[in-house]
């Protein structure tokens, strides 16, 4: 292991700087590289998986699993946005193709109600009143809900 490392950071001009100090500074920064790496060998193998629902389960546990909850949360919150947008603006109308799209992904968190039994419900309000105070309470209700629902999935 030392000699990747010497190998990798102890290629240069020697002649512009004392040897003792080099000799020094390899020994000290040594055991520190080498405890990041070791920082990260135990953050692959340590780190709980978080499963969300957009690539289904993992069985791994590193790291990456990191990127795929963000991942989950920044779909979850697209679809949403764009289903806050359509409540809201009676002129953009989401074609059923894209709600169903947006329903097989969200009801796969497994949200109480289901999303278009919630997209009804908040259509219906949002209809009577585009900035009700009513519906933009209870789609933010049900928004937290879909968040919770990516941090705790558990896909079979």
């Amino acid at each position: 292991m030392y000699n990747i490392w010497s190998f990798l950071f102890s290629d240069f001009p020697k002649a512009l700087f004392n040897v003792q100090r080099l000799f020094m500074w390899e020994f000290i920064h040594f055991p520190l590289h080498f405890g990041m790496m070791l920082l990260m060998a135990a953050m692959v193998v340590s780190v709980p998986a978080l499963p969300t629902a957009i690539h289904g389960p993992t069985d791994s546990q590193n790291v990456i699993t990191f990127d795929t909850f963000a991942q989950g949360l920044y779909k979850t919150t697209s679809a949403f946005s764009v289903v806050m947008a359509d409540l809201q603006n009676t002129s953009m109308a989401l074609s059923p193709e894209a709600l169903r799209g947006i329903s097989v992904y969200i009801n796969r968190l497994d949200p109480v109600p289901d999303f278009m039994t919630a997209y009804k419900q908040l259509n219906a309000t949002f209809n009577e009143d585009p900035n009700s105070v009513e519906g933009i309470n209870a789609a933010n209700q049900y928004f937290v809900q879909l968040l919770y629902g990516v941090a705790t999935v558990r896909l079979q």
